[in-house]
């Protein structure tokens, strides 16, 4: 139970930083993908498959995408982002109470009807356990976004809606909580507790 906790919480702090420190190339470099209603399911050793429902358009993207820039408390920077030919590429590496983690993401597809991105995350030395994981995310495009949904919407499984006003409070939220002193030093507890 105990290793299922730490992969939650260690699966939860990489895809949080990865969101937040987004590739350092302007979304223009990138293709942006269709816009409409996607379904993206995630997978990853050791967590549930989940999948969320998400009206997309380009403004939607960059929003999600954001601007480079390290949470608060954490020394991240940016190693390397680039356009390919199928999609793009990038590495982020955050020094964190510890340990430091490593970060890969890409994305590739069409970006009309289907993309896989793929978050390769390593620490060292290892944190709560755990010295790496993959994140698979395959989306696929559904059609038209509903009546009354906006672009940045999300439904999550359970049927549970955020827009991306919520998603952004609660991003600033967890970023609030990773920065906190109490949460620095759980962190490098567990990191030390190998």
């Amino acid at each position: 139970m105990r290793s299922s906790l730490n992969f939650a919480l260690f699966a939860a702090l990489a895809a949080t930083l990865a969101a937040t420190l987004a590739p350092a190339l302007s979304w223009a470099d990138f293709p942006g993908r269709k816009s409409g209603l996607w379904e993206s399911v995630s997978t990853g050793a050791g967590m549930p498959e989940t999948k969320v429902k998400e009206c997309v358009d380009q403004a939607a993207d960059k929003a999600a995408v954001g601007n480079p820039k390290s949470p608060p408390g954490q020394k991240c920077k940016v190693d390397s982002s680039q356009g390919t030919a199928s999609g793009f590429e990038a590495q982020i590496s955050c020094d964190m109470p510890g340990t430091k983690m490593v970060v890969k993401s890409s994305g590739a597809g069409d970006f009309n009807s289907a993309v896989t991105y793929t978050v390769d995350t390593s620490f060292e030395p290892p944190f709560m356990g755990q010295s790496s994981s993959r994140i698979t995310i395959n989306a696929k495009y559904l059609g038209a976004c509903p009546v009354g949904v906006q672009p940045g919407d999300v439904e999550m499984q359970n049927g549970v809606k955020y827009s991306r006003a919520d998603q952004e409070r609660m991003a600033k939220q967890a970023q609030e909580a990773m920065n906190s002193p109490e949460m620095q030093a759980a962190m490098k507890r567990a990191g030390s507790a190998q």
